[in-house]
Protein backbone atom coordinates (compact mmCIF):
# COMPACT_ATOMS: atom_id res chain seq x y z
CA UNK A 1 0.00 0.00 0.00
CA UNK A 2 1.34 3.55 -0.93
CA UNK A 3 1.27 6.35 1.43
CA UNK A 4 1.53 6.20 4.73
CA UNK A 5 0.57 3.58 6.79
CA UNK A 6 -0.40 3.66 10.25
CA UNK A 7 -2.08 0.94 12.08
CA UNK A 8 -4.82 0.78 14.66
CA UNK A 9 -5.95 -2.27 17.42
CA UNK A 10 -8.20 -1.82 20.20
CA UNK A 11 -9.99 -4.22 22.74
CA UNK A 12 -13.81 -4.08 22.56
CA UNK A 13 -15.91 -4.58 26.06
CA UNK A 14 -15.86 -8.39 25.47
CA UNK A 15 -11.82 -8.83 25.17
CA UNK A 16 -11.69 -8.80 21.98
CA UNK A 17 -8.88 -7.01 19.39
CA UNK A 18 -9.73 -4.69 16.22
CA UNK A 19 -7.66 -4.04 13.66
CA UNK A 20 -7.85 -0.93 11.64
CA UNK A 21 -5.97 1.06 9.01
CA UNK A 22 -5.19 4.70 7.86
CA UNK A 23 -3.58 5.84 4.54
CA UNK A 24 -2.63 8.92 4.23
CA UNK A 25 -0.99 9.85 0.84
CA UNK A 26 1.19 13.23 0.13
CA UNK A 27 -0.92 16.27 0.15
CA UNK A 28 -3.94 14.76 2.02
CA UNK A 29 -6.80 16.76 1.77
CA UNK A 30 -7.61 18.65 5.25
CA UNK A 31 -9.99 17.35 7.50
CA UNK A 32 -11.62 15.08 4.80
CA UNK A 33 -11.74 11.78 4.25
CA UNK A 34 -12.79 8.11 3.04
CA UNK A 35 -14.14 5.05 5.16
CA UNK A 36 -13.89 1.95 3.81
CA UNK A 37 -16.10 -0.70 4.76
CA UNK A 38 -15.75 -4.08 3.49
CA UNK A 39 -17.74 -6.99 2.67
CA UNK A 40 -18.38 -10.43 4.23
CA UNK A 41 -15.11 -12.90 4.30
CA UNK A 42 -12.66 -9.43 3.22
CA UNK A 43 -9.78 -8.06 4.62
CA UNK A 44 -8.10 -4.58 4.72
CA UNK A 45 -4.67 -6.37 2.24
CA UNK A 46 -7.93 -7.52 -0.16
CA UNK A 47 -8.48 -3.47 -0.59
CA UNK A 48 -4.71 -2.64 -1.86
CA UNK A 49 -5.60 -1.81 -5.31
CA UNK A 50 -8.67 0.10 -4.56
CA UNK A 51 -6.59 1.79 -1.32
CA UNK A 52 -4.02 3.03 -3.69
CA UNK A 53 -6.82 4.50 -6.16
CA UNK A 54 -7.65 6.85 -3.45
CA UNK A 55 -4.64 7.71 -2.39
CA UNK A 56 -3.58 9.00 -5.86
CA UNK A 57 -6.76 10.96 -5.55
CA UNK A 58 -5.33 12.67 -2.37
CA UNK A 59 -8.06 11.33 -0.19
CA UNK A 60 -7.30 9.93 3.53
CA UNK A 61 -8.68 6.48 3.89
CA UNK A 62 -9.38 4.60 7.07
CA UNK A 63 -10.61 0.62 6.82
CA UNK A 64 -11.05 -2.04 9.41
CA UNK A 65 -11.44 -5.64 9.88
CA UNK A 66 -14.66 -6.45 10.40
CA UNK A 67 -14.85 -9.04 14.03
CA UNK A 68 -14.17 -12.42 13.04
CA UNK A 69 -12.75 -11.08 9.96
CA UNK A 70 -9.03 -10.24 8.78
CA UNK A 71 -6.74 -10.02 11.69
CA UNK A 72 -9.53 -8.83 14.16
CA UNK A 73 -10.39 -11.47 16.81
CA UNK A 74 -12.34 -14.42 15.14
CA UNK A 75 -15.50 -15.11 17.21
CA UNK A 76 -15.49 -19.53 16.60
CA UNK A 77 -12.90 -22.14 17.54
CA UNK A 78 -12.73 -22.71 13.86
CA UNK A 79 -11.16 -19.50 12.49
CA UNK A 80 -12.39 -20.00 8.83
CA UNK A 81 -15.46 -20.26 10.20
CA UNK A 82 -17.64 -16.29 9.77
CA UNK A 83 -19.42 -15.81 13.09
CA UNK A 84 -21.20 -13.26 14.53
CA UNK A 85 -23.97 -13.50 17.64
CA UNK A 86 -25.76 -9.94 16.44
CA UNK A 87 -25.04 -7.47 13.26
CA UNK A 88 -25.89 -5.36 16.81
CA UNK A 89 -21.80 -5.88 17.47
CA UNK A 90 -20.69 -4.89 13.84
CA UNK A 91 -22.63 -1.34 14.11
CA UNK A 92 -21.11 -1.13 18.09
CA UNK A 93 -17.54 -1.68 16.56
CA UNK A 94 -18.26 0.26 13.82
CA UNK A 95 -19.61 3.59 16.15
CA UNK A 96 -16.02 2.49 18.07
CA UNK A 97 -13.89 2.85 15.19
CA UNK A 98 -15.50 6.14 14.22
CA UNK A 99 -14.83 7.43 17.55
CA UNK A 100 -11.25 5.92 17.80
CA UNK A 101 -9.34 6.41 14.50
CA UNK A 102 -11.85 8.26 12.30
CA UNK A 103 -13.15 11.31 14.00
CA UNK A 104 -9.72 12.49 15.39
CA UNK A 105 -8.56 13.31 12.42
CA UNK A 106 -11.64 13.91 10.06
CA UNK A 107 -14.50 16.00 10.00
CA UNK A 108 -16.42 15.32 6.53
CA UNK A 109 -16.54 11.40 5.98
CA UNK A 110 -17.82 9.70 2.98
CA UNK A 111 -18.38 5.77 3.29
CA UNK A 112 -17.37 3.64 0.80
CA UNK A 113 -18.91 0.02 2.02
CA UNK A 114 -19.38 -3.30 -0.07
CA UNK A 115 -21.99 -5.54 0.54
CA UNK A 116 -22.53 -6.90 3.93
CA UNK A 117 -20.39 -3.46 5.18
CA UNK A 118 -23.27 -1.63 3.16
CA UNK A 119 -25.71 -3.05 4.97
CA UNK A 120 -23.93 -1.92 8.28
CA UNK A 121 -23.30 1.45 6.58
CA UNK A 122 -27.31 2.50 6.00
CA UNK A 123 -27.98 1.13 9.63
CA UNK A 124 -26.00 3.02 10.96
CA UNK A 125 -26.99 6.08 8.97
CA UNK A 126 -30.43 5.25 10.03
CA UNK A 127 -30.15 4.65 13.56
CA UNK A 128 -27.12 6.64 14.35
CA UNK A 129 -27.59 9.85 11.84
CA UNK A 130 -23.37 10.50 12.42
CA UNK A 131 -23.53 14.40 11.57
CA UNK A 132 -19.44 13.86 10.15
CA UNK A 133 -20.95 11.64 7.55
CA UNK A 134 -22.16 13.18 4.62
CA UNK A 135 -21.57 10.36 1.94
CA UNK A 136 -22.59 6.91 1.38
CA UNK A 137 -21.81 5.00 -2.27
CA UNK A 138 -21.67 1.73 -1.82
CA UNK A 139 -21.42 -1.42 -4.31
CA UNK A 140 -24.02 -4.25 -4.40
CA UNK A 141 -25.02 -3.46 -0.87
CA UNK A 142 -26.69 -6.36 1.11
CA UNK A 143 -29.97 -4.98 1.53
CA UNK A 144 -31.26 -8.42 1.61
CA UNK A 145 -29.59 -12.08 0.44
CA UNK A 146 -30.56 -13.46 -3.25
CA UNK A 147 -31.62 -16.87 -2.32
CA UNK A 148 -34.78 -17.23 -3.44
CA UNK A 149 -38.57 -17.36 -2.11
CA UNK A 150 -38.04 -21.04 -1.35
CA UNK A 151 -34.94 -21.31 -0.08
CA UNK A 152 -35.14 -17.76 2.18
CA UNK A 153 -37.56 -19.46 4.65
CA UNK A 154 -35.59 -22.55 5.01
CA UNK A 155 -32.68 -20.42 5.86
CA UNK A 156 -33.96 -18.80 8.50
CA UNK A 157 -35.85 -21.38 10.18
CA UNK A 158 -32.20 -23.95 10.24
CA UNK A 159 -30.62 -20.98 11.22
CA UNK A 160 -32.84 -20.34 13.87
CA UNK A 161 -33.25 -24.02 15.20
CA UNK A 162 -29.67 -24.75 15.26
CA UNK A 163 -29.22 -21.57 17.41
CA UNK A 164 -31.50 -22.84 20.07
CA UNK A 165 -29.89 -26.14 19.91
CA UNK A 166 -27.01 -24.47 21.02
CA UNK A 167 -25.52 -24.83 17.59
CA UNK A 168 -24.98 -21.39 16.67
CA UNK A 169 -21.38 -21.44 16.16
CA UNK A 170 -21.69 -24.63 13.84
CA UNK A 171 -21.35 -24.39 9.98
CA UNK A 172 -24.16 -23.58 8.20
CA UNK A 173 -22.86 -23.65 4.52
CA UNK A 174 -19.67 -23.53 3.13
CA UNK A 175 -15.88 -24.83 2.20
CA UNK A 176 -13.42 -23.29 4.91
CA UNK A 177 -11.73 -21.34 2.56
CA UNK A 178 -11.72 -19.60 -0.50
CA UNK A 179 -8.71 -21.80 -1.87
CA UNK A 180 -11.17 -24.87 -2.47
CA UNK A 181 -13.16 -22.33 -4.82
CA UNK A 182 -10.18 -21.52 -7.03
CA UNK A 183 -11.72 -22.42 -10.15
CA UNK A 184 -12.28 -18.82 -11.94
CA UNK A 185 -15.43 -20.64 -13.82
CA UNK A 186 -17.26 -21.29 -11.19
CA UNK A 187 -16.56 -18.47 -8.95
CA UNK A 188 -19.63 -15.59 -8.09
CA UNK A 189 -17.36 -12.43 -7.51
CA UNK A 190 -15.78 -11.65 -10.38
CA UNK A 191 -15.59 -11.88 -14.80
CA UNK A 192 -11.98 -10.59 -13.73
CA UNK A 193 -9.21 -13.26 -14.15
CA UNK A 194 -6.47 -11.98 -13.33
CA UNK A 195 -7.86 -10.00 -10.21
CA UNK A 196 -9.77 -13.14 -9.20
CA UNK A 197 -6.65 -15.58 -9.14
CA UNK A 198 -4.81 -12.37 -7.46
CA UNK A 199 -7.34 -12.49 -4.63
CA UNK A 200 -6.63 -16.35 -4.19
CA UNK A 201 -2.73 -16.76 -4.28
CA UNK A 202 -3.29 -13.36 -1.24
CA UNK A 203 -5.21 -15.32 0.70
CA UNK A 204 -3.14 -19.37 -0.01
CA UNK A 205 -0.29 -16.92 0.97
CA UNK A 206 -1.81 -15.30 4.09
CA UNK A 207 -4.22 -18.08 4.99
CA UNK A 208 -4.77 -16.41 8.65
CA UNK A 209 -6.25 -13.28 6.50
CA UNK A 210 -9.49 -15.54 5.27
CA UNK A 211 -12.84 -16.93 6.25
CA UNK A 212 -14.93 -19.28 4.54
CA UNK A 213 -18.67 -20.41 4.89
CA UNK A 214 -20.78 -19.29 7.71
CA UNK A 215 -22.27 -19.96 11.27
CA UNK A 216 -25.70 -20.72 12.28
CA UNK A 217 -25.17 -17.33 14.42
CA UNK A 218 -24.19 -15.46 11.27
CA UNK A 219 -26.83 -16.50 9.68
CA UNK A 220 -29.86 -16.10 12.06
CA UNK A 221 -27.99 -12.80 12.71
CA UNK A 222 -28.06 -11.70 8.94
CA UNK A 223 -31.63 -12.87 8.81
CA UNK A 224 -32.73 -10.80 11.52
CA UNK A 225 -30.53 -7.52 10.92
CA UNK A 226 -32.25 -7.46 7.20
CA UNK A 227 -35.55 -7.40 8.76
CA UNK A 228 -34.93 -4.61 10.69
CA UNK A 229 -33.29 -2.64 7.88
CA UNK A 230 -35.06 -3.89 4.95
CA UNK A 231 -38.20 -1.46 4.94
CA UNK A 232 -39.48 1.91 3.86
CA UNK A 233 -39.36 3.66 6.76
CA UNK A 234 -36.29 2.65 8.49
CA UNK A 235 -34.49 4.07 4.81
CA UNK A 236 -36.28 7.19 4.77
CA UNK A 237 -34.41 7.77 8.43
CA UNK A 238 -30.96 8.04 6.08
CA UNK A 239 -30.18 11.68 5.70
CA UNK A 240 -27.54 11.99 3.57
CA UNK A 241 -26.98 11.29 -0.33
CA UNK A 242 -26.68 7.47 -1.17
CA UNK A 243 -24.96 6.31 -4.14
CA UNK A 244 -25.94 2.36 -5.24
CA UNK A 245 -23.81 0.52 -8.03
CA UNK A 246 -25.90 -2.50 -8.74
CA UNK A 247 -24.50 -5.69 -10.62
CA UNK A 248 -27.66 -6.86 -12.40
CA UNK A 249 -26.69 -11.08 -12.70
CA UNK A 250 -25.90 -11.22 -9.03
CA UNK A 251 -26.19 -13.99 -7.70
CA UNK A 252 -25.25 -13.04 -4.01
CA UNK A 253 -27.78 -9.97 -2.90
CA UNK A 254 -31.22 -9.19 -4.13
CA UNK A 255 -30.93 -6.75 -7.19
CA UNK A 256 -34.77 -6.21 -6.26
CA UNK A 257 -34.13 -4.92 -2.65
CA UNK A 258 -31.26 -2.45 -3.67
CA UNK A 259 -34.08 -1.18 -6.40
CA UNK A 260 -36.69 -0.90 -3.35
CA UNK A 261 -33.70 0.90 -1.21
CA UNK A 262 -33.38 3.40 -3.90
CA UNK A 263 -37.02 4.14 -4.13
CA UNK A 264 -36.98 3.88 -0.53
CA UNK A 265 -34.06 6.89 0.65
CA UNK A 266 -34.59 10.57 0.45
CA UNK A 267 -31.63 11.16 -1.63
CA UNK A 268 -30.15 8.62 -4.34
CA UNK A 269 -29.01 7.26 -7.11
CA UNK A 270 -28.45 3.76 -8.72
CA UNK A 271 -26.35 2.52 -11.49
CA UNK A 272 -27.14 -0.38 -12.86
CA UNK A 273 -23.63 -2.24 -14.14
CA UNK A 274 -24.65 -5.42 -16.61
CA UNK A 275 -22.36 -8.22 -17.49
CA UNK A 276 -20.36 -8.37 -14.22
CA UNK A 277 -20.43 -9.91 -10.98
CA UNK A 278 -21.09 -8.96 -6.78
CA UNK A 279 -17.62 -7.65 -6.66
CA UNK A 280 -17.53 -4.29 -8.92
CA UNK A 281 -13.82 -3.61 -7.06
CA UNK A 282 -12.73 -6.52 -8.29
CA UNK A 283 -14.03 -6.25 -11.89
CA UNK A 284 -12.54 -5.78 -15.62
CA UNK A 285 -11.05 -2.16 -16.00
CA UNK A 286 -14.23 -1.19 -17.95
CA UNK A 287 -16.38 -1.96 -15.32
CA UNK A 288 -14.62 -0.21 -12.74
CA UNK A 289 -13.93 2.79 -15.05
CA UNK A 290 -17.39 3.58 -14.41
CA UNK A 291 -17.27 2.95 -10.70
CA UNK A 292 -14.43 5.44 -10.24
CA UNK A 293 -16.13 7.93 -12.65
CA UNK A 294 -19.40 7.57 -10.15
CA UNK A 295 -17.52 7.92 -6.96
CA UNK A 296 -15.62 11.05 -8.51
CA UNK A 297 -18.70 12.73 -9.11
CA UNK A 298 -20.26 11.51 -5.58
CA UNK A 299 -17.62 12.97 -3.58
CA UNK A 300 -17.09 15.98 -5.26
CA UNK A 301 -20.95 16.55 -4.76
CA UNK A 302 -20.67 16.10 -1.44
CA UNK A 303 -16.84 16.99 0.19
CA UNK A 304 -16.76 19.90 -2.33
CA UNK A 305 -20.73 21.03 -2.74
CA UNK A 306 -22.34 19.73 0.93
CA UNK A 307 -25.16 22.38 0.31
CA UNK A 308 -25.87 20.93 -3.17
CA UNK A 309 -27.51 17.68 -2.92
CA UNK A 310 -27.58 14.16 -5.33
CA UNK A 311 -27.57 15.23 -8.26
CA UNK A 312 -29.77 12.42 -9.64
CA UNK A 313 -32.08 10.90 -7.60
CA UNK A 314 -33.59 7.53 -8.72
CA UNK A 315 -32.47 5.42 -11.08
CA UNK A 316 -29.66 5.35 -13.95
CA UNK A 317 -28.77 2.80 -16.20
CA UNK A 318 -25.76 2.22 -17.47
CA UNK A 319 -25.02 -1.07 -19.50
CA UNK A 320 -21.50 -2.23 -20.66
Amino acid sequence: MKGEVSWTWWQTDRGCSIRAATLVPPGAREGAAIVVLPGRTEFIEKYEEVLDELGERGWTTHILDWRGQGLSSRMAADRYMGHIDSFETYLHDLHTFFEKVVRPTSARVVILAHSMGGHVALRYLSERAPADVVGLITTAPMIDVQVGPVLYPILAAASATMCRLGLAAQWLNGARSLEQEADFRDNQQTSDPDRYHRMVELQRRRPELAIGGFSAGWARAAVASIQTLYRREVLARVHVPVCVLTAVEDTRVSVKAQRDAVEWLPDARQIELRGCKHEILLEQDEVRAVFWEAFDAFVATVIDQPEHQCATQGRELRER
